[in-house]
């Protein structure tokens, strides 16, 4: 009766030596994927883009769901590099890596309900440099997103509050081209 805010996925924590010193990973645990029950990966081939293009979700639910991207630099990742996730009512969740900055961002400005605070809406940010690719794997339900960046170097949760389910899957280039070489999508059951 006294929950507040989000809760985060069950994780598994590695300690791992990089660069001459030591990173803390933050794993979603792999029992988690016995919450999958709706696939949509097989006609999901690699594509290459610049600018704004839709993801194929077929039958997922993206108000229930995980996700799992990963680009490809062609010369070099693109100034900016977005996951969208969006409804009718054009409320948007969106997740970012400005690769110039070094900087991960989740935004929830515009993705629904934040009448209750003024401090609410906005965007987090926090640092990070990745390599010639990103990898993202996201879980998402109605009120929250989790997202687990290159193998869990870094991890942001945000609660979010959109008065209808995400029903769109969008990424976004900005300066640059990339290729989307993996895309998995799944459902997940709910578990209360």
């Amino acid at each position: 009766s006294t929950w507040r805010s989000a809760n985060t996925t069950v994780r598994e924590l590695k300690l791992i030596s990089e660069n001459e010193s030591f990173l803390l990973l933050s794993l979603p645990v792999r029992e988690l994927q016995t919450l999958r029950v709706t696939l949509n990966s097989e006609n999901l081939k690699p594509v290459t883009f610049s600018g704004e293009s839709m993801v194929e979700t077929g039958d997922v639910n993206l108000s229930q769901c995980e996700i799992m991207l990963q680009f490809d630099a062609v010369e070099t990742l693109p100034d900016t590099l977005e996951i969208i996730l969006e409804n009718e009512l054009n409320e948007k969740y969106i997740f970012g890596y400005a690769s110039k900055k070094g900087v991960l961002y989740s935004d929830r400005t515009h993705a629904g309900n934040s009448g209750f605070s003024d401090q609410f809406a906005g965007s987090a940010t926090a640092p990070f440099r990745s390599g010639k690719s990103l990898q993202l794997h996201l879980f998402v339900d109605a009120a929250s997103a989790e997202i687990f960046v290159d193998g869990g170097k870094r991890v942001m949760t945000e609660i979010l509050f959109p008065t209808s389910g995400f029903k769109i899957l969008k990424v976004n280039a900005k300066g640059g081209e990339v290729t989307l070489s993996r895309t998995e999508l799944y459902s997940l059951q709910r578990i209360w």
